[in-house]
């Protein structure tokens, strides 16, 4: 089976009675995708999502073993089907995964029958904020998705699409060499950086902007976001990351937001540099995108 990457994502059938199935997804020779997943062409459960934009214009093809009937959409949003076959349930997947780490996101509330079938989530974000008259805030509105990843289904969250309004700067790298480690200046009070990093046994690379560090350790898998923990794993031999660093905090996602973090502290403009640096002097990061905020 072949698909082409001309949507955002692509949607497969899952049923948690059906049997269990390896979908693997190639690029040319090039493994990217190696689900163990229960697929179910009749009767779906659910739909699971997975993020192919990294793929645009270009084709995979896919494997099933043992083989099934099944059919795989592509859309750009999340289809209009019925609400019962895509709710984000957790417990539908057979090796449930934890999506959020840190203690600052608390009571988190989510929307449905947002135009263009998303399911809006957003938390009270609990750090204390010392010299306005008030104090705390909310975090950055997530859309909520089911995806396909490697481990299974998983619940992910990621900056909801209207962020691309706040920006009033961007600045985009397809690759950059970490051989010195890369510097930028950020002239606002937020920003959102997106990038592609290699996923290699020895690599450590460290983000640093506001006067928070974030370090991807995977010698030890893991990150630590400004002294939070968080599991750190490829997908396709790649760590997709987003930071949101605004006044208050940073919100990290990784893996088209797998694994999200909610931590920092006060923003220290006076250290407004982004810095993104790595103990391998071979490794680049690609498709670097920098929006600055505010």
């Amino acid at each position: 089976m072949t698909i082409a990457c001309d949507s955002r994502y692509i949607l497969l059938p899952v049923n948690k009675n059906a049997e269990q199935r390896k979908l693997k997804f190639y690029r040319g020779a090039d493994l990217v995708l190696d689900l163990d997943i229960t697929l179910d062409g009749g009767s779906p459960d659910f739909y699971a999502y997975y993020d192919v934009s990294r793929f645009a214009g270009q084709t995979l093809t896919a494997v099933c073993e043992p083989p099934a009937v099944f059919e795989v959409t592509t859309s750009d949003e999340i289809p209009a089907v019925p609400y019962e076959r895509h709710r984000p349930a957790v417990h539908f997947s057979a090796s449930p995964r934890r999506l959020h780490y840190g203690d600052r996101c608390y009571a988190p509330q989510s929307w449905a029958g947002v135009p263009g079938g998303r399911r809006i989530r957003i938390a009270w974000d609990r750090h204390e904020i010392p010299a306005p008259a008030f104090n705390q805030a909310m975090t950055f509105p997530c859309e909520m998705s089911l995806r396909a990843t490697e481990h299974g289904v998983q619940l992910c969250a990621n900056p909801v699409r209207e962020i691309q309004n706040l920006y009033t700067q961007t600045r985009r790298f397809p690759e950059v060499s970490l051989s010195a480690p890369f510097c930028a200046a950020i002239d606002g009070k937020a920003a959102d950086v997106l990038f592609d990093l290699p996923y290699t046994p020895g690599l450590i690379a460290t983000v640093t902007l506001f006067g928070r560090k974030i370090v991807f350790d995977a010698p030890r898998g893991r990150v630590d976001c400004c002294g939070v923990f968080a599991p750190l794993y490829g997908e396709g031999g790649r760590v997709r990351v987003r930071l949101l660093s605004d006044v208050t905090g940073a919100e990290l996602f990784v893996n088209n937001g797998a694994v999200y973090v909610v931590s920092g502290g006060i923003a220290d403009y006076g250290l407004n540099t982004l810095t993104i640096a790595a103990n391998d002097a071979a490794v680049s990061v690609r498709d670097l995108e920098i929006h600055v905020m505010g």
